[in-house]
């Protein structure tokens, strides 16, 4: 049996025969992970994260990225990391920002030539026009994530981020896209997304897997989830889902992993920091300075895996609910921001 959330989302969209492209090369890139560790007892992520800029249109309360700060990463050099992670055996990728649709071909063009792998891509939906739209359909090995927070997004979001996910989402719809969304969770947004009526929008918007992340620390103009809304997120978000037909998660709270930082992801800032999680943002290598295998075995990203908490604690993001650890772990290891 695979172990993977992932492989669950591949078979879902295989259900839909439109969908069916990426589905096949999502559950082929889980499966050959799922080989490379227990059958020859690799010790490798199964998804790689890459920031390819911090630039965004919008500015929202809330955004680990600063759309000031960073750089872009070129056709060349993308495509290099791609090729050094399929060579360890990843197969699965995550373009995010600031927002990758601002250079659309960088992502089109990274993903075209790297048809054994599957790729997402995270948006706020506001480039893609008709024509972006039309070319991600031609690309059937990548998959759309809109950024998508219910009726009350303009308490954090700029104002018309809400509607630019949903005229987004409708369109992909149209085209048949493998599509997803991410909404973020807070004391304020709460009982607006994790709700039946909420979960029935997304299914009549074509939404496939539905990612519900609770509020990180930090963020402005809104309050972090309660320990009771904490601990019963998982199996809500994951019980609403089963009702309507959608794979619906939160990150490191459902399935048999804990969190994911330094063992199950590994990330890349804009400017090629390597992060053992896209919300860790202290690193001790960047690459291509130091290779990927190496940042890999890296004691930083090791010992991050070592301090991952077990789901059975019911809390086991470090992030949100270990800092302690966290900064131990950070201070050891003289990481930078």
């Amino acid at each position: 049996m695979l172990p993977s959330s992932e492989f669950v989302v591949a078979c879902a969209g295989l259900q839909r025969s439109n969908m069916g492209s990426f589905s096949f090369t999502l559950a082929k890139a889980v499966f050959r992970n799922w080989i490379n560790k227990t059958i020859f007892r690799q010790e490798i992520p199964r998804a790689i994260h890459i920031e390819v800029t911090s630039k965004c249109q919008f500015n929202c309360l809330g955004c680990y990225v600063s759309p000031e700060t960073g750089s872009i990463w070129d056709i060349e050099r993308l495509s290099q990391l791609v090729s050094e992670a399929q060579a360890l055996g990843i197969h699965q990728f995550t373009f995010t920002g600031g927002e990758p649709f601002l250079y659309p071909e960088l992502i089109l063009d990274t993903a075209s030539r790297h048809q054994s792998s599957a790729f997402f891509v995270t948006t706020n939906g506001l480039a893609l026009d008709d024509t972006l739209c039309s070319k991600v359909a031609k690309v059937q090995n990548l998959a759309v994530i809109v950024s998508h927070d219910g009726s009350k997004s303009h308490i954090y979001r700029n104002a018309g981020a809400g509607e630019a996910a949903q005229v987004a989402l409708m369109k992909l719809r149209r085209l048949k896209v493998f599509t997803c969304t991410s909404t973020r969770v807070s004391k304020e947004t709460y009982d607006d997304v994790i709700c039946e009526r909420y979960f029935g929008q997304l299914l009549d918007l074509g939404v496939s897997c539905a990612i519900f992340a609770p509020l990180l620390p930090g963020s402005k103009g809104m309050s972090a989830l309660d320990d009771e809304q904490r601990s019963k997120l998982p199996e809500l978000v994951s019980k609403l889902g089963k009702a309507v037909g959608i794979h619906a998660v939160v990150p490191c709270g459902n399935g048999e992993q804990s969190c994911a930082g330094g063992a199950l992801v590994a990330a890349f800032s804009s400017d090629g920091a390597a992060l053992p999680c896209p919300h860790i943002r202290h690193f001790t290598h960047r690459w291509p300075e130091t290779s990927l295998k190496e940042i890999l075995e890296s004691p930083y990203f090791k010992d991050i895996a070592k301090a991952r908490m077990p789901l059975s604690c019911g809390r086991s993001c470090l992030v949100l609910d270990h800092s302690e650890e966290l900064a131990s772990v950070i201070a050891r290891h003289h990481a930078k921001l």
